[in-house]
């Protein structure tokens, strides 16, 4: 008995360094990864592009899963061995390389990790495998799942900043954790009827043009500098193309954009100056700047066109002209800034070129209901920012002018720009981004 069973052992070790030598992708522990396991009645609805496109959606999926730990007793593991030798190929034992995990839940009696023999097998494989399964009596430890699997197109998955967009689910629950498919989660869930009723998931129709986000990445930027660009509708606030390679990013707003990690007190400066010409547009006071603190340079004489420059001087005609500044917050209030950060850039950027309101950006422009009762609301527009005709000629001089890496631009008098390029933006990179956009018109 004690010869058998170390026999036994031995052909199950054998079994195992079989699968493991197929597990080419594994190089550690690390590697090792669980997939969502779901019934169709729980998939998530489509997201979609403004024109139709679609950017991310289920799709079934077959896989054919071991586990060596449901070996019982009375199986032969020798047997098992040569099982899986006859019937996986060179190719598909290729694709042994990951675990998954089973439950009650996905409507199987199975429980544990389990290996992937093969993906999507085809109908007529799959029958002689499982029929093969059956008359061995293996199915307890060797059987197919039928199951879903999100996937996206190209332009998707080999864009960084798409893919960022997008979002991604939780392996387990298949909410959505970030991105558009966390923001739409509450939309794009189906319900499969156990615990609550059934209730299909609702298509999320975007804003987002992707084959416009995909000629901006054709702008003439350096590829090997930080870039990113953003157009936003400048009346609905909705974003409508953008693109950003990646490099030095700083996520914000549920990781659905990136901008790089800024800080221009130039712009949010003129945000004061604004203010002071709403209160009195009157307002032309020379100052000579002598380099002291707050100041790092000296900026000589300094009026209202290159104000925004020099800290010293917007310090010196506040405690002149303005030692009570409540007022002056009321106007700042208007803009939503809350720092000093690319949202808040953003509603300069809306404030300044829109004089009805002032929109929130909005990323989502339609929800297919399917006959459901919830409703998709957008976010509320704040009200209308008010500017006499010198105050707003003052602040899109500032816009204009900026920084040597920062310019935020009205185009065709319908779209907000945004573009930043570490280390400046050239002229020819700003002529390629407004020919690009300058042609752009949406239906």
């Amino acid at each position: 008995m004690k010869i058998i069973s170390t026999f036994a052992s031995l052909a199950l070790i054998g079994l195992l360094l079989f699968l493991l030598l197929k597990i080419k992708n594994i190089k550690n522990e690390n590697e090792i990864f669980s997939d969502p396991l779901v019934s169709s009645s729980r998939a998530r609805a489509q997201i979609m592009d403004r024109n139709g496109v679609i950017l991310s959606l289920d799709m079934p999926e077959n896989m054919l899963l071991f586990n060596p730990a449901l070996l019982k007793v009375s199986k032969n593991p020798s047997d098992v061995y040569r099982f899986l030798s006859d019937n996986i190929s060179a190719d598909t034992a290729s694709m042994v390389h990951h675990f998954v995990e089973v439950s009650a839940d996905d409507g199987i009696e199975r429980y544990g990790e389990f290996l992937v023999l093969e993906r999507n097998t085809e109908a007529l494989r799959r029958n002689s495998i499982e029929t093969k399964i059956e008359e061995a009596d293996y199915s307890s430890f060797i059987f197919f799942l039928d199951t879903l699997k999100r996937v996206h197109p190209p332009v998707i998955e080999n864009e960084e900043c798409f893919k960022n967009f997008i979002g991604w689910l939780d392996v387990e629950s298949r909410n959505g954790v970030s991105g558009i498919e966390k923001m739409a989660n509450d939309f794009l869930i189906s319900t499969d009827g156990v615990d609550t009723m059934v209730k299909k998931g609702s298509d999320v129709v975007l804003g987002l043009d992707i084959d416009f986000s995909m000629r901006l990445k054709d702008i003439n930027y350096s590829r090997n500098k930080p870039f990113c660009i953003y157009v936003f509708d400048v009346f609905s606030g909705m974003l409508i193309g953008f693109y950003n390679n990646g490099f030095d990013m700083t996520e914000f707003d549920n990781s659905l954009l990136s901008f790089a990690d800024i800080s221009k007190s130039d712009i949010f400066n003129s945000l004061e100056v604004y203010a002071m010409l709403m209160i009195d547009p009157t307002l032309m006071e020379e100052y000579y700047c002598e380099g002291r603190a707050p100041c790092r340079e000296a900026h000589g004489l300094v009026n209202l066109f290159n104000l925004i420059h020099c800290p010293s001087a917007i310090k010196n005609l506040r405690q002149n002209n303005y030692k009570n500044t409540d007022d002056l917050l009321l106007y700042i209030a208007q803009f939503g800034i809350t720092d000093r950060n690319f949202p808040s850039l953003v509603n300069i950027g809306f404030s300044t070129y829109n004089d009805l309101m002032l929109p929130s950006v909005k990323y989502i422009s339609n929800i297919s209901t399917n006959g459901r009762d919830d409703v998709f609301t957008q976010s509320e527009d704040r009200q209308a920012v008010l500017k006499n005709s010198v105050a707003s000629n003052y602040l899109k001089s500032v816009l204009r002018e900026q920084c040597s890496d920062l310019k935020v631009e009205l185009i065709n008098d319908r779209f907000v720009v945004f573009m930043y390029q570490k280390d400046g933006l050239d002229l020819p990179l700003i002529e390629s981004a407004r020919k690009i956009v300058g042609n752009y018109y949406p239906d």
